[in-house]
This record gives C-alpha cells, structure tokens and sequence, in this order.
C-alpha cells in the first residue's frame, strides 16, 4: 500500500526522496545480522573484517564526494542524534548555544524547548532580518553580549528545516572566529546540493558539520559527521549515546555516495529547475524570502496553511504546512520541495501541471486576489 501510495500522489515533502530499488536492498541484507560495535581496529566483536571495509568505503566515500580531509563519523542513525554526538563531543552540560529560532526555520535538534538540547544545554536563539534572512547583526550582538559573561556564547549552530536562501558561511565565521566560537553546520537538507557544487560550500568554513543522508543526498536514513577531532566524535557515538552500528545501512550509505557522478550532478540541477518552475507560478510577494535558491520554495500569507494541506492531500499532492517566524495558533504557510518527484523523473513540463493543481487548490481556499 506505501509503495502505491508514494508512486500515485505527489509528494512535495522537502525533506523526502524516493531513494532508489539497489539502495533499499542493502538495507534488506544480511548485514543487519552482524554488531560491529566500536570502529575499525578496535571492534567489540569479532567477524568483523567485511564490515570494517564497508565502513571505510563510506568514510572514503563522503571525502571524495565533499571535497574534504576531515575526519567522517558514518555511523549516526539520523540527524537528531548524529548533532547531540556533536554537542556531546565539544560542549559540557549547561554551555550556551546559539541557533535559528523554530518558527524562523531552525530545526528541533538545534535547541527547541521540546527537545532534550534544551534540557542539557542553555539555548538562545536569533531570528531573521527585515528580508526574512538570517540576521547576522542580531547574531552577533547576541555573542558579543555574553561573551564576557559565565553564559558566553560556545557554540553557533547553523541549519534550518525551513529556509530558502544559500546561506553566507564566510560570514559567520568571521562572527565566530572574533569571539572564539565553535561554528558547527547542519547542512542536511541541502547535501546533495552542496556535492554537486550548487550552493555555497560549509566546508571552508565550519569547525564541524552534519547531514543527513536521506533528504537531497538521496540514499538510506542515517548522517555523516565531519570535523578535525575525530576521536571526540567517535567517542561521543560510541560509546557515548549508541551501541552497535547499523552496518546495512552504512553500506546503502556508501552506495549512495560512490553514485555521486555527473548523472547525480544533473539529478540536482534538475531538482532547482523543478523550484524554479513552481516559484514562477507564485506572486513573490506570497513567497518566503522572495522566492528560494535550494530544494525547497515555502508559500505564505495563506488564511490556514493546515486547511491547504488537507486540500492538496484530498487531491492528490503531499505537501506540509508551515508556521512562520510571526504565527501564533495558525500556520501561515506550506512548504514544498522537489528532490523526490525529480528522482521519480519529474521535469518542468510535470510541474506545471503540479503548480497548476496547486494553484487550483489556493484559489478556493485563499481566492483569486492571492494571486492578483
């Protein structure tokens, strides 16, 4: 029933892909069988010769695809965890972090009151600037303020879960390096776009960073972690907060990064294409930030962004809503992505036709002035 589901609607899910058959088959083998707690030379078990080349070719693997001689952690099981074994590895309990409020973009793992950060970590926030960017004069102010205090300032987190624009990393080092402030970047949703080089590059700048491997990078759950102490990562993985390593996974995470190559290249610039075509069809002025230069295109002003996603559900097309920075009990927007409608072969032609039920659909809810 899932797989008639996914294959018969829309899904403009962002932070979904439809990853393909030879991918999920590794995550169906026999390597779930195996536990191959610690890392390589230093295994809990032993069998573990096999496993111990998967994980290398996956290390291997993300440091050819970014460009990079960090040390990579390939173990994380997803986002979520893989940025507390971050936080575990270079703060202590009740350091101060700084990261992009919720209802601006920012992510529950970075700090939210519902997440457990905020239960070990004292957590401040920014928010964005008159453009509905990241406000750069505010996150300063904020480090500068309590940089002489016992709550100064450790660490700057970098990601979002609702954001549009590329993000300025040159920046915000310079932000962090003035006040000696570990600048770490979640970049999970937009993976796949920083390896084909068409977003600004986290790596020349950030102390660490994480992404997921599901989202844009198109390949099984699970995160990859980069930075130059290795050892504290690995350490804060395991043993810190897991045990075994799901090495299927791993291996479908190697798979997915040993495709990067000029087809994968041309799959995400298709993935901007399929936006830009949608972003075209909507007013700028009911775009988040003007419009978007990633995966994702978020539409707002909308009366109840929750009553549009049901009617988009209702025919058909699988969108979520979206509270924005100003909402209080109703969200205002939805948000839309294009990576998995692009990996089922999506072009410009198909999304207009999906713009067009979508604008169909804003019309009964929001009337022909929204697009006036």
């Amino acid at each position: 029933k899932e797989v008639s589901r996914q294959t018969q609607q829309v899904n403009l899910i962002a932070s979904e892909n439809y990853t393909p058959q030879h991918i999920l088959d590794l995550l169906a083998s026999p390597l779930s069988n195996k536990y191959c707690e610690g890392y390589k030379d230093s295994r809990y078990y032993a069998g573990t010769e096999i496993c111990n080349q998967i994980e290398e070719i996956a290390i291997n693997q993300a440091q050819k695809v970014f460009k990079t001689q960090l040390d990579v952690n390939v173990q994380a099981l997803s986002g979520s965890p893989a940025n507390l074994a971050v936080y575990n590895a270079f703060l202590q309990p009740r350091d101060s972090i700084l990261s992009l409020k919720l209802k601006s973009g920012g992510h529950l793992s970075h700090g939210a009151t519902v997440s457990i950060v905020s239960k070990f970590f004292k957590v401040n926030n920014f928010g964005l600037d008159s453009r509905e960017e990241i406000d750069l004069n505010e996150i300063e102010k904020i480090i500068k303020q309590k940089h002489q205090t016992p709550d100064r300032i450790k660490m700057l987190v970098v990601g979002f879960s609702s954001y549009c624009r590329d993000i300025d990393y040159s920046s915000l080092k310079e932000i962090s390096d003035r006040y000696g402030v570990h600048l770490h970047v979640d970049f999970s949703h937009t993976a796949g776009l920083v390896a084909a080089s068409l977003l600004h590059d986290p790596f020349l700048h950030a102390d660490s960073l994480m992404c997921t491997t599901h989202k844009t990078l198109r390949g099984p759950r699970g995160a990859l972690i980069f930075s130059s102490q290795g050892k504290k990562v690995d350490k804060s993985i395991f043993p810190g907060l897991q045990g075994g390593p799901h090495m299927n996974n791993i291996a479908a995470i190697a798979e997915t990064l040993l495709n990067v190559n000029q087809d994968y290249t041309q799959y995400q610039n298709q993935v901007l294409k399929n936006r830009k075509t949608l972003q075209n069809m909507f007013p700028e002025r009911n775009l988040f930030q003007r419009g978007s230069d990633n995966h994702m295109l978020i539409i707002k002003n909308l009366h109840d962004g929750s009553l549009v996603e049901k009617a988009l559900s209702d025919v058909g097309v699988i969108v979520n809503r979206q509270f924005l920075q100003n909402d209080k009990k109703i969200c205002t927007g939805i948000r839309i992505g294009t990576p998995f409608v692009t990996s089922q072969g999506y072009d410009q032609g198909k999304m207009e036709q999906v713009g067009q039920i979508i604008q169909n659909v804003l019309k009964v809810t929001e009337g022909d002035q929204f697009f006036q």
